[in-house]
């Protein structure tokens, strides 16, 4: 198996054309080495500190059907390739893979802070969606135009909040959004 490391933009003298080149940090150059990579294996493009940016987990139809390590353009990233089986299903490129230059893992410290950023995320818009619907009601009150529900929607939204208050960002468990009956 593969992996050639640290790809870089070199200048190759006497070349006006605009041909981009790149060498490995131990000198391969990036089209002639891919030559080195088996067609039936997934390719992994993966940045300094691990982080897998790009892959080819399928086979390439516009390029026989191999998983063609020609769709990748590793500048400043490093190149390996892993057999199908050894290859996680549910990979995504959120950041939180990584690749030790034998396996492939999550990462799930990075993975714990992502999911805590969309839940922290949610919880905002759900806690907004909420306090815009109360704040309208009490408008509505103070202008003396209160509807005939808004106190029973009032205390419901109220409650929604407290509860929105108490949910472990971490592991949430979030309340039902409450049903504002229209007066």
């Amino acid at each position: 198996m593969q992996n050639i490391r640290n790809f870089q933009l070199v200048d190759v003298p006497g070349d006006d054309s605009s041909i981009l080149f790149l060498k490995s940090e131990d000198g391969q150059d990036w089209y002639e080495s891919q030559r080195l990579f088996a067609d039936d294996t997934v390719k992994i493009q993966y940045d300094s500190k691990g982080i897998i940016r790009a892959v080819v987990d399928k086979p390439v139809p516009q390029r026989g059907n191999i998983y063609a390590v020609s769709m990748l353009w590793p500048i400043n990233m490093s190149v390996a390739e892993i057999a199908v089986a050894d290859y996680p299903e549910n990979l995504t490129l959120d950041g939180t893979w990584m690749f030790d230059g034998i396996s492939v893992y999550q990462d799930t410290d990075a993975a714990a802070k992502k999911s805590l950023q969309a839940n922290t995320a949610l919880h905002y818009k759900y806690m907004s969606d909420a306090l815009l619907k109360i704040t309208a009601i009490q408008c509505s009150a103070a202008v003396g135009n209160a509807r005939k529900n808004d106190e029973t929607n009032l205390l419901s939204l109220q409650q929604y909040v407290d509860q929105l208050r108490n949910v472990d960002l971490s592991n949430p468990a979030w309340p039902p959004e409450p049903v504002v009956v229209k007066s």
